[in-house]
């Protein structure tokens, strides 16, 4: 019955009293009546006071990934020398003769399927 309210809404009280944080949005609609809409969150702090957010991406479908939230997951990464470095003229003309080779093959490939072949011929001749 509505005068005896929704029992969600009182499961969810219990387990806002457990330390997690809700966050509350109201809507009016046109007759007037306010919808209210409750989200739970696990919100945790780090070593440091500061809020850590990892609990929030990783809760749910995610629980078995790693995820990095803060900048100092991040790795920089160094290239040497030898990886940035222009190919050598040696190299360009190996690449350039196996792209050619591939480029040779894919068309030669095309053209023999353009050509008539068994009963097509035969028609052609009588």
């Amino acid at each position: 019955p509505r005068h005896m309210g929704n029992p969600h809404l009182q499961k969810r009280a219990a387990a806002t009293s457990n330390g997690t944080t809700t966050t509350t949005s109201s809507t009016a609609t046109p007759a007037g009546r306010a919808i209210t809409t409750r989200d739970v969150l696990a919100a945790q702090t780090d070593s440091t006071g500061r809020t850590s957010y990892d609990s929030l991406v990783t809760s749910g479908t995610n629980a078995t990934r790693t995820v990095y939230t803060r900048h100092s997951d991040l790795r920089g990464f160094r290239p040497t020398p030898s990886e940035i470095a222009n190919p050598t003229p040696e190299e360009e003309a190996d690449t350039a003769s196996r792209t050619q080779r591939a480029l040779a093959s894919l068309v030669s490939a095309k053209v023999s399927l353009d050509k008539p072949t068994g009963s097509a011929i035969a028609a052609a001749i009588d």
